[in-house]
């Protein structure tokens, strides 16, 4: 049995046995999740006043709730871009969702985000001089192709989360594996290209996570 496995079967028995003990005069609730993500920060010098950044999630998730059983999926792919005018003392930030663009393959083998479709934009501009931020929303094309494959050893992590008070129980345990990626690729959104590269790259990664939440109020 795996370190993942057995975490899974303990989160499993927790989850029973809390139940069981609590239920009788207690309101329950809880969910179960599992699926993928990947992401990348990059960041380039477009000139000596001006630098772009950009931060892209993929994630692809079933979440169960606990009391129906319930299924919901989901898949998103999410675009933050940053322009950084040192000279002008502004900055702007232009963020784009888009489901169903995300595909994962083989145990944190690669990923990629393939996108061609009209989306929902939102643009804020900060002055960083007065401290005013100024926001607009629309609709823009986006397209392009961004792909993640699996460099590094895949690393274990788990972490468990334990809060009571007041007749107030939450539990909440994570578990999953990662791996460091390369991201190559470009995307170009609302007329303005972002090509990512290797040399472009501040952190890229490839996650499967599994996550349990358990929350008891008492009657």
């Amino acid at each position: 049995m795996t370190k993942l496995q057995s975490v899974s079967t303990l989160l499993a028995l927790v989850w029973g046995l809390m139940v069981a003990t609590h239920t009788a005069h207690a309101q329950t609730t809880g969910y179960k999740q599992r699926g993928n993500l990947a992401s990348v920060v990059a960041t380039k010098a477009v000139d000596p006043c001006v630098t772009w950044s950009v931060i892209e999630n993929l994630s692809a998730f079933v979440t169960k709730t606990t009391e129906t059983g319930a299924k919901e999926k989901t898949n998103d792919v999410v675009f933050v871009f940053q322009w950084t005018d040192n000279c002008n003392q502004d900055s702007t930030f232009v963020q784009v969702q888009i489901p169903g663009a995300a595909t994962f393959a083989g145990n944190l083998d690669s990923a990629t985000a393939r996108v061609d479709t009209q989306a929902p934009i939102s643009i804020c501009v900060f002055d960083d001089a007065v401290g005013f931020q100024r926001c607009t929303e629309g609709t823009t094309q986006v397209t392009g192709t961004l792909t993640w494959t699996g460099s590094g050893p895949i690393e274990n992590q788990k972490t468990v989360f334990v809060h009571r008070l007041d007749g107030f129980y939450v539990r909440n345990v994570t578990a999953g594996n990662s791996r460091a990626s390369t991201v190559s690729g470009s995307v170009t959104v609302n007329g303005q290209t972002y090509a990512v590269s290797s040399a472009d790259t501040v952190d890229s990664t490839l996650t499967t996570a599994k996550q349990g939440n358990l929350s008891i109020v008492r009657q």
